[in-house]
Formats: structure tokens, C-alpha cells, sequence
């Protein structure tokens, strides 16, 4: 065991979904004793890694270790040799716009290394309401176990999409914007106080605790 680090193997078999190894503000020497106590399972065993520094992505490819896949804009990777369970299920993200791309990506590769399905759109923000509307109406959301929505600057878009939908709504808010409350703070306090009722919320940019809870109900919805 590290000094470190003490991997939690059997969690996603416990709670449904991975532990995730967090990786900003870990030093090298740690990020190295981590990929060490992994090293046995990776043939045939994956691992998510989320905020991976451009210096830890230099360490993963000087220690050959095999990338499944990783985001093209964001930090997250999901590492090792093995599939992905598939699930029964998909999940619809919503975008407020293409700023919000590394949050969204990371939420897309949680969903994938648990084997959930999604559709993704992005730029349907508030700024122009056909938008959201001609993508609602040709959406089925019977055909989603739920929907999660990342917006920045005022997150208004949390609550419209919880209005439209039946199935649950998990906002995200992302930290974009301008000044004072521009770093996802100003879209945090309107998720939390939005008059959909409903609505679930997560901290600014935690797409790895919105991709959870979208895994969660989807494994609820198999199971009944």
C-alpha cells in the first residue's frame, strides 16, 4: 500500500460508480506511487483520471501506460486495458455553449467508462431560446434516463430544461462568464435557487459528480 494512496478496487461493485482518481495538486512523486499500485490491473481493468496535468500527461506516456481515451480539450483520461460494462440507459447533455467543452467532456467520458450511453448538444443556451426549442421538439425523452446541463454567466438554462423535462435534471454550472460571479458562482446561486422544483445541483465544473448521479438513476431504473 502507498504512503499515499489507498485505491478503492470494489466501489463501483458497492456503489455503482468508480472511484475517480482526482489528479490536480497531486505532486509527481504521488501521481507515480499511484500509477505503480495501479500497474497489476491495467491490463484488463480501466481507470478514470480527471484533471490531469499537462506535466502527468507527459509521466503517462513516459511510462507507457495504455490510454483508452482521453478528452480533446479537458483533462480527463480514462486509462488501462479493459471495456467498458455496458449499461442499460442513455443520458442527454445539454450545453449552454462551446465554452462549456471541457466540462461536458468530462461528463462524456464518466458516462463511457461506465458503460452509459449519451447524446451531447451544445450552444443551446439562453441567449436564443429557438435554439433549446427546435432541439426539444425533436427530442424523445423517453428514449433518456436523464438529462444533465452545464451552463455558465447566469445559468438560466438550468431552470428551463428542468421545466421541459419529466425525467431528472442535473445542472452543472460551468466557470464562464464575465467578472464578478464569472467563474460559474452567479450560475451556482441560480441553480440552487431555481423555482423548477427538482432541479439537482453540483459544484462549478464537477461533471465526475454529475456523471455519477446520472449513473445512479440509471442503475435504479434497471434494477426496478
Amino acid at each position: 500500500m502507498s504512503e499515499y494512496f489507498n485505491f478503492e478496487f470494489d466501489r463501483e461493485n458497492r456503489q455503482g460508480f468508480t472511484e475517480v482518481i482526482y489528479c490536480e495538486g497531486k505532486p509527481n512523486e504521488v501521481f507515480l506511487e499511484i500509477l505503480d499500485q495501479i500497474t497489476d490491473n491495467l491490463n484488463d481493468t480501466l481507470f478514470l483520471l480527471s484533471k490531469v496535468t499537462k506535466e502527468q500527461a507527459y509521466l503517462l506516456k513516459e511510462k507507457n501506460v495504455t490510454v483508452y481515451k482521453k478528452s480533446r480539450f479537458g483533462s480527463t483520461y480514462i486509462i488501462g486495458g479493459g471495456k467498458p460494462k455496458i449499461r442499460t440507459g442513455k443520458v442527454l447533455i445539454l450545453s449552454g455553449g462551446s465554452s462549456d467543452i471541457s466540462v461536458v467532456e468530462e461528463i462524456a467520458l464518466a458516462l463511457e467508462f461506465h458503460g452509459l450511453g449519451f447524446e451531447s448538444y451544445q450552444d443551446v443556451g439562453v441567449a436564443n431560446l429557438r435554439r433549446l426549442s427546435s432541439l426539444y421538439s425533436n427530442i424523445d425523452e423517453a428514449d433518456f434516463t436523464s438529462v444533465i446541463v452545464v451552463a455558465g454567466f447566469e445559468g438560466a438554462l438550468f431552470s428551463v430544461v428542468n421545466s421541459l423535462f419529466s425525467i431528472p435534471v442535473i445542472a452543472v454550472p460551468s466557470p464562464v462568464g464575465y467578472g464578478k460571479g464569472g467563474q460559474g458562482e452567479a450560475a451556482l446561486f441560480s441553480a440552487l435557487q431555481s423555482c423548477s422544483p427538482g432541479l439537482s445541483v453540483v459544484n462549478i465544473g464537477n461533471g465526475i459528480s454529475a456523471a455519477a448521479i446520472a449513473v445512479r438513476i440509471a442503475n435504479l431504473i434497471k434494477s426496478t
